[in-house]
């Protein structure tokens, strides 16, 4: 079908292959040094990692800089998703 989109097509994008157009977005994002949001889908996710970081008793600054660097957020932003997850 003429213009229509594989969501399982893969883009080759200076030597990267991203899945779909939500990963190319932000990949673009990231090189011009502004963010995308994130998706609900995205936001679950780092929330219930907050959350499996607060239970396992981590250091706060230490569960900031873990959540940061496995989904590549600001240390801000890390520690706004640590400060939601405390209060679910």
């Amino acid at each position: 079908m003429p213009g229509a989109t594989n969501p399982l097509s893969f883009v080759l994008v200076t030597n990267c292959f991203l899945p779909h157009r939500a990963d190319l977005q932000r990949h673009c994002c990231k090189i011009s040094g502004s963010m995308a949001r994130a998706t609900k889908v995205e936001k679950a996710r780092h929330l219930n990692a907050a959350r499996g970081l607060l239970q396992s008793q981590l250091a706060r600054a230490d569960a900031v800089r873990q959540l940061a660097r496995e989904f590549d957020l600001s240390q801000r932003q890390a520690y706004r998703y640590l400060e939601k997850a405390s209060q679910l």
